[in-house]
């Protein structure tokens, strides 16, 4: 895989070693473009096989393999934690699927039967109980 011409820019700035970080930030203004186009540039980089750890200190290369695992536990946790916060946004989108505003209304029975919008469970109930 033939890494883009910002991998190559941004492998050249990064140094071996722990002790070595450059934050993306850094490489960004230094290389006069978005800290994104830097972000992919890394990502291009470590999945065409090249070692590079990134954390919250900045992104460095390294030759030692139990640092290149232990950043790899820490992607995965990191992706575990979305997968899970994804899962709870969809159960919460669901349920908000089953709620519908309501509203009372003054009108007589006649009139609120005709301002209730949809077919909701709900809305069928109030216009049951109304029209009793």
């Amino acid at each position: 895989m033939n890494a883009p011409p910002w991998a190559d820019l941004v492998r050249v700035r990064l140094m071996y070693g722990r002790d070595r970080p450059r934050t993306l930030s850094a490489l960004a203004e230094q290389l006069g473009t978005s800290r994104r186009i830097v972000e992919k540039a890394v990502e291009e980089l470590a999945l065409s096989g090249v070692p590079i750890v990134t954390g919250a200190e900045g992104a460095y290369l390294t030759q030692d393999p139990a640092e290149l695992e232990q950043a790899a536990l820490a992607l995965r946790s990191r992706a575990l934690t979305i997968m899970r916060r994804a899962r709870a946004l969809r159960l919460t989108a669901r349920r908000h699927e089953r709620v519908q505003q309501t509203t009372i209304w003054t009108e007589t029975p006649r009139d609120f039967g005709e301002q209730i919008a949809g077919d909701s469970r709900l809305a069928r109930d109030i216009l049951r109980q109304a029209a009793s």
